[in-house]
């Protein structure tokens, strides 16, 4: 099996963003953000992923635009914390960008508190969220531009989309 892993990085003062081609499970961080639903539900994907790496979660309602912080640095060598973020609303079945803004600041704020540097974030809210891509990553972007203690990497799963927002 071959993997392609195409990086893009863009300097904005000090900080430095990385926009990635892959799986938000693929590097080692100290904060895997995992999108969800208001419910607490995670794709089948997302599921396989979490049990692949040893990482035991029932889901259990979260307010939309929130995020649930779970400590799995005894059982996951890939993340100290994962971060389910509930970036869809069940009830409207969709996302909005002020639900994405809440979730990085509530992120931002834990990383903080917690010294947290590297954080492995998706494109909230482009699945059954209906943002786009672009939406979705220059929320994240402008949300951490003035951070220069959290290392934010962006991963996208489809080539295509990477290129267009590369």
């Amino acid at each position: 099996i071959i993997v392609l892993r195409f990086v893009y990085k863009l300097e904005e003062r000090i900080k430095m963003y990385e926009l990635i081609c892959g799986n938000i499970f693929d590097d080692k961080c100290d904060l895997i953000i995992v999108p969800c639903n208001s419910l607490g539900g995670v794709t089948g994907v997302v599921e396989n992923e979490l049990k692949e790496n040893n990482i035991i979660y029932v889901s259990k309602p979260i307010n939309v635009g929130n995020v649930k912080f779970v400590d799995c640095s005894m059982n996951c060598s890939i993340s100290h914390v994962i971060g389910f973020a509930a970036s869809t609303n069940v009830l409207t079945l969709g996302s909005n960008k002020k639900y994405i803004k809440s979730i990085c600041e509530e992120v931002k704020k834990y990383c903080k508190r917690n010294s947290l540097r590297l954080v492995n974030f998706p494109l909230l809210g482009t699945g059954a969220g209906r943002l786009t891509p672009k939406e979705s990553f220059e929320i994240i972007k402008r949300c951490f531009s003035e951070e220069n203690e959290i290392n934010v990497k962006v991963f996208v799963m489809s080539r295509d989309v990477y290129e267009s927002l590369s």
